[in-house]
């Protein structure tokens, strides 16, 4: 699977101009495009909640599957990248509550890796599993609730409205866990650094 697709700027391709939702007034979401759009986020994000990579695509799709029922109820959707990540969260809780047994949670992914054009190289690979490692490790001593927030706001790029929304947290709340994140992540970034050799 290619989770290499961009989805910055789909917000505003998931969204029909016509025909509006007569209660609302607001554009209709187009399912197809939803999905097309915002199927990565929601694979990245299922990763990170948890899911094991084994079972991704049918995790994923079970996130799509009760969306599209949502959508076919007209439920109100103002930003679907946070209401896809809220219905994600339920989704994954649900499926660790579920599972008897599973795999411990593979090594975080880096952003860096999804843009990495350079051909395969051993030194290059060894460096993105640590790098991955490292980050994973990063966001384990960060703990709940921080991890969530860094990696909506900082990596996928979530605006602090849109982390808000996807958590059910006051916005001063986003802006503090977010502040608090990245002088923690700078000082990670720090003693990583001092551990070189």
């Amino acid at each position: 699977m290619d989770q290499s697709a961009d989805t910055t700027g789909a917000v505003q391709h998931a969204v029909q101009v016509s025909p509006p939702i007569a209660a609302t007034g607001r554009p209709r979401i187009v399912f197809a495009v939803l999905f097309r759009e915002q199927q990565p986020f929601v694979w990245r994000m299922l990763r990170y909640l948890g899911v094991p990579e084994a079972s991704l695509d049918d995790v994923t799709q079970e996130v799509f599957v009760i969306a599209g029922r949502k959508l076919e109820a007209d439920e109100d959707v103002e930003q679907p990248r946070a209401w896809l990540f809220g219905i994600a969260r339920g989704v994954a809780s649900n499926w660790r509550r579920a599972a008897s047994r599973r795999q411990a949670r593979e090594q975080a992914w880096s952003a860096a890796a999804e843009l990495d054009t350079e051909p395969p190289s051993a030194e290059r690979d060894l460096r993105r599993r640590q790098a991955a490692a490292s980050v994973e490790r990063f966001l384990q001593e960060l703990g709940e609730p921080l991890a969530t927030t860094f990696v909506l706001a900082d990596i996928e790029g979530l605006t602090a409205p849109e982390v808000a929304e996807a958590i059910g947290v006051p916005l001063n709340t986003v802006y503090s866990r977010t502040r608090t994140a990245r002088i923690r992540f700078n000082r990670f970034v720090e003693s990583l650094g001092a551990e070189a050799p």
